[in-house]
């Protein structure tokens, strides 16, 4: 078996937080996707009904929670040191799916 070494390991990663408008539509989108490859019908149907209403009512549970974390002050703080995490774990599991590719590629090392 031979890795390319142009292709990631890992696939796609994504720092958005899931509390955040950006995470949120990436997530759901993600989860609907497969369900609406099926047939045109329900396609129509998740795009044109579901979607929207879980967008509608994420979006509002995320504003509500951003809202209280500017009220409560210093959110922000919060917010940027979780992502901060989010990104250095993600560093972390890249390079042991490097290193783990590698050790299968060449064996033991």
């Amino acid at each position: 078996m031979s890795a390319n070494p142009q292709l990631p390991v890992v696939a796609r990663q994504t720092y958005a937080s899931p509390m955040s408008f950006v995470g949120s539509t990436r997530r759901i989108t993600r989860w609907l996707t497969p369900a609406a490859r099926h047939n045109t019908g329900t396609a129509i149907a998740i795009w044109g009904l579901a979607a929207p209403v879980l967008l509608l009512l994420t979006w509002t549970v995320v504003a509500a929670w951003t809202a209280v974390f500017i009220v409560v002050g210093q959110g922000w703080l919060y917010r940027l040191w979780r992502r901060q995490q989010r990104k250095a774990k993600a560093a972390r599991n890249a390079q042991l799916a490097t290193l783990q590719a590698m050790q299968q590629e060449h064996g033991s090392l």
